[in-house]
């Protein structure tokens, strides 16, 4: 078992440690000065970024050390959330949906072709008919669905023959799927 003892004098400290006798110096008066001032300056250091720190809080009610730093971790746990919650909606954002849907017919020995591809709120359409007449009811039949048309495209294909590409904009009323499109565009070209 060890013992410690200390015993004073004027002008050290002794320690007794199992026997064995230390000595340890005295700080001369600056030493102490410069130590004392040296401690009070990391004080204010610590005293000036808890201040840096409450002042980066929100609602900060109290502001006691403890409450600051106990405040600072509650905050920092809901910015974490925020964060998450902010990148899991990016990645919902960035996920690219693009629907897709052709339907294929053979009339009159002709093969007579609807697409429609939907990004987001924008929509691209391929029409390849015969005949010219079915045309203006497309276009007709997109303003209808709140379909605006951005861009299209009206190719002679043969003789007789058209290829349409539309590029349209969905509008806030549409609403149909990328298949109901197709069929019913279908339906309002019975001619080609």
């Amino acid at each position: 078992m060890m013992m410690m003892m200390m015993s004073k004098s004027n002008s050290s400290k002794s320690i007794v440690n199992g026997g064995n006798i230390a000595k340890k110096a005295r700080r001369s008066s600056s030493e102490c000065l410069d130590h004392i001032m040296a401690e009070r300056k990391r004080r204010q250091e610590i005293t000036q970024k808890f201040i840096a720190l409450s002042a980066t809080i929100p609602h900060l009610k109290k502001i006691d050390k403890a409450s600051i730093l106990s405040e600072a971790i509650a905050y920092i746990k809901q910015l974490k959330e925020q964060g998450k919650k902010l990148e899991e909606e990016s990645r919902k954002k960035n996920r690219t949906v693009i629907e897709s849907v052709s339907l294929v017919n053979k009339r009159h020995g002709a093969y007579e072709l609807v697409e429609a591809r939907a990004l987001e709120k924008q929509v691209l359409i391929r029409i390849h008919c015969h005949g010219h007449k079915g045309v203006p009811q497309v276009f007709n039949h997109l303003t209808n669905l709140d379909l605006s048309v951005v861009s299209t495209s009206v190719l002679p294909f043969g003789t007789c023959a058209l290829d349409i590409t539309i590029v349209a904009q969905m509008g806030e009323k549409y609403s149909a799927s990328m298949k109901d499109l197709v069929q019913s565009l279908r339906l309002a070209i019975p001619l080609c």
